[in-house]
């Protein structure tokens, strides 16, 4: 049973209750993809989940309502842009996986109009926009008629009906004409061209890159970057990074006595092809040539420095498109082929163990063509190693040295072994006994994760301290792990976090030619660095004390604390009665007067433990990470507890947000509610304050009403606030 034959045998298998967490789980990847441009899930499965919720849909019709992301467009037009109403509705083209189901869409097409043809294009993966150009020339130029046009307004899709105004971020984009001279009896007073805008492989690599090098978090995909860079209201970034825009679609023509752009797809876009770069696209008169386009397109795919997640095959005769149905998501006359994912078969060549800042050990495979003993190549780029997860999956998957798997790319970017094809001739692969790095005992856990017993592994530190530093915790810029190993190595820093801020009270940048510090003349004599490069690290450091308490609580590394876990211990700590005003004082003071923080909503006994282990450590000063972390804590500059729960209009409340609200994006609303005092949840319960709902809220909306909760609108919650 393959991918597509599973999703439908469990959709065809859900019940009531299970279709609706369907929903709401395919609701929240589809707002992280499309919202947050930060995928959680790969193409594939979530194609798959959709394949589950179309199949159980199919059968229980009665269901299905309009929340259903069947029904409507992933995706809410964001409030940093001017929202626009889209004059021709930005809908999406129906995925099939299967050649027989292209067929079959064919032949209904050859039912109604045995006449028509069709065009087949590649479907680039991107962020879907429409360009609006407009004349305002009241007399042609020449003889030909011909008029100047100017880019008036480039639009994202939002929800297919309202998007955002991103004109003067596509104006940075190469390749997207600012001002053309065309024919008016052709282009009309005003045309409107749908296209997709996407980054190559390239300039994404080398955004990955400078991200690593910085120690930050790399991008997930070419497309999310693209979409994330055009939601950017720096337009040059979006030149310096450098997107790219192909046109598939004209949407609209007005005022043209020669419509020749609106009567053929295909001969449409050879007249755009003129002026705007479009998309590769074929004609095809029958299902047997339609087959063979759709094999030349993805047997190309990956020869190309750009992205493509299927080909579309629409209906060539435009005037045909609306005598079939399409839906309020799906547009007539169009459909899209995914393409299976591409397996080949890699050779494992050795297994690197690496440590983690838990102790955790980590294993890695490294590859290559099983078949041609090169690197290999999988969706047009190189793949040289390959994450697993854990002695369990090794040992269901029979992984050891010279075996032989199957590899695929899920969602054509994150290498993953399929299953074994060849045993390989070595015993399957075992932990070693002593830590790679300190020569510690190796600790198991249910047979599942190993640990590196040692508190003091030089590697479980380091990665510690890199954890620290990164961009989602103290947010050092360009203090990455390589840079951290290298300090550590010179002497320069210890492993702890508070040698980082001991180097930089040393570090004197108004004296540094008169009366140099030994740390810094140190530092600047070794290679790979110099006077800008040290003070660089330096300010970059001063810079991280000025944080807040949520980051500076999730940069330590107590087990299960992260951000979450620190909005809710800092909501604790400024409910607690102390007259003392920083919050870490605060914190002390409520371990030392036995303060339970089990009781804190979502604290157990693991976060519980840890939190008191930690208290006990700062308040004995027996601190493992440095005996001076004390003095660093004192140092940062947290935020004083000033504001009183009569100022906090949201103190002791617990919101609910569902549905897409018109003004506000959900983060935006969540972070309204918290900088009033109150709490954000992803569930309605007993407890919910109030829920806060938009336009298509769902089952969370009728979980409220059967509860008996108030339902606010965004315009209740502001009054609400004032």
């Amino acid at each position: 049973m393959n991918d597509i034959e599973l999703a439908r045998a469990i959709g065809e298998a859900l019940s009531a209750d299970e279709y609706q967490k369907l929903k709401e789980k395919i609701a929240d990847l589809a707002s992280a993809y499309y919202d947050d441009d930060a995928p959680k899930v790969s193409d594939h499965v979530y194609d798959m989940l959709m394949v589950q919720l179309k199949t159980c849909e199919k059968l229980h019709p009665d269901w299905v309502k309009q929340d259903s992301l069947s029904q409507t467009i992933g995706g809410v037009a964001s409030s940093k842009f001017a929202k626009v109403t889209h004059d021709v509705p930005m809908l999406s083209i129906e995925d099939v996986f299967d050649k027989e189901s292209v067929k079959e869409w064919v032949n209904s097409i050859k039912a109604v109009h045995p006449d028509a043809t069709f065009a087949v294009e590649e479907k680039i993966d991107g962020l879907s926009c429409t360009l609006r150009y407009k004349t305002t020339d009241t007399e042609p130029y020449d003889e030909a008629n011909c008029v100047y046009y100017k880019l008036v307004l480039a639009e994202t899709r939002g929800n297919g009906f309202i998007g955002e105004d991103v004109t003067e971020n596509v104006l940075q984009i190469e390749g997207v004409p600012h001002e053309l001279f065309l024919s008016h009896d052709v282009f009309g007073e005003e045309f409107q061209l749908r296209g997709e805008i996407y980054m190559t492989r390239a300039d994404f690599q080398k955004y990955n890159d400078a991200e690593l090098a910085a120690g930050r978090k790399p991008a997930a995909n070419p497309r999310n970057l693209a979409a994330g860079t055009l939601r950017q209201k720096d337009a040059a970034l979006v030149k310096a990074r450098g997107l790219h825009m192909f046109i598939f679609n004209v949407q609209k023509v007005d005022g043209a006595p020669r419509n020749s752009l609106m009567q053929s797809q295909f001969a449409g876009l050879q007249i755009l092809s003129k002026y705007f770069d479009t998309v590769l696209c074929f004609q095809a008169d029958d299902f047997e040539t339609i087959d063979k386009c759709i094999d030349q397109i993805g047997a190309n795919k990956g020869q190309h420095g750009y992205d493509i997640d299927g080909a579309v095959v629409k209906v060539d005769q435009i005037a045909y498109r609306p005598d079939f149905q399409g839906t309020s998501k799906y547009s007539a006359g169009h459909i899209a082929y995914k393409y299976p994912q591409e397996e080949k078969r890699a050779e494992i060549t050795d297994i690197e163990v690496g440590v983690g800042r838990t102790g955790k050990l980590s294993f890695t495979a490294v590859v290559r063509d099983a078949d041609t003993k090169l690197p290999l190549s999988i969706c047009g780029t190189e793949v040289s190693r390959v994450t697993l997860h854990n002695l369990k999956y090794i040992a269901d998957n029979q992984i050891g040295i010279g075996g032989v798997y199957g590899i695929i790319k899920s969602g054509e970017i994150i290498p993953k072994l399929t299953g074994v094809m060849y045993q390989a001739p070595q015993i399957i692969y075992q932990a070693p006994k002593t830590c790679p790095f300190c020569g510690g005992q190796i600790e198991r856990s249910d047979g599942v994760d190993v640990f590196c017993s040692n508190p003091d592994c030089s590697e479980m530190n380091l990665q510690s301290l890199a954890y620290f530093a990164g961009r989602d915790q103290m947010n050092i810029d360009g203090l990455s792990i390589e840079i951290l190993r290298d300090l550590i190595s010179k002497g320069i820093i210890g492993p702890s976090f508070d040698s980082l801020y001991q180097m930089a009270n040393e570090y004197n940048i108004t004296k540094q030619i008169d009366v140099p510090t030994q740390s810094n003349t140190f530092l600047e004599d070794c290679d790979g660095w110099g006077r800008q490069s040290v003070a660089n690290l330096v300010d970059a450091i001063n810079k991280s004390r000025q944080t807040d308490f949520v980051r500076v609580m999730s940069a330590i590394g107590i087990k299960n604390i992260g951000h979450g876990q620190a909005k809710l211990l800092k909501a604790a700590i400024e409910n607690y009665k102390s007259e003392d005003i920083t919050y870490f004082g605060r914190l002390f003071e409520m371990y030392r007067n036995g303060f339970d923080f089990g009781q804190i909503d979502g604290f157990g006994e693991v976060i519980t433990n840890g939190l008191n282990n930690f208290c006990a450590a700062c308040v004995t000063g027996s601190l493992p990470i440095g005996r001076e972390f004390m003095e660093l804590l004192d140092e940062l500059t947290l935020p004083d507890i000033s504001v009183t729960e009569g100022e906090q209009k949201f103190h002791g409340m617990t919101f609910v947000i569902t549905g897409t609200l018109p003004n506000m994006g959900r983060k935006e609303c969540e972070a309204l509610i918290e900088a009033n005092g109150g709490k954000c949840s992803g569930s309605v319960s007993k407890k919910t304050t109030y829920v806060v709902v938009g336009e298509a809220a769902g089952s969370k909306l009728d979980k409220a009403k059967s509860l008996g909760i108030p339902v606010l609108s965004e315009a209740d919650l502001m009054a609400l606030l004032a």
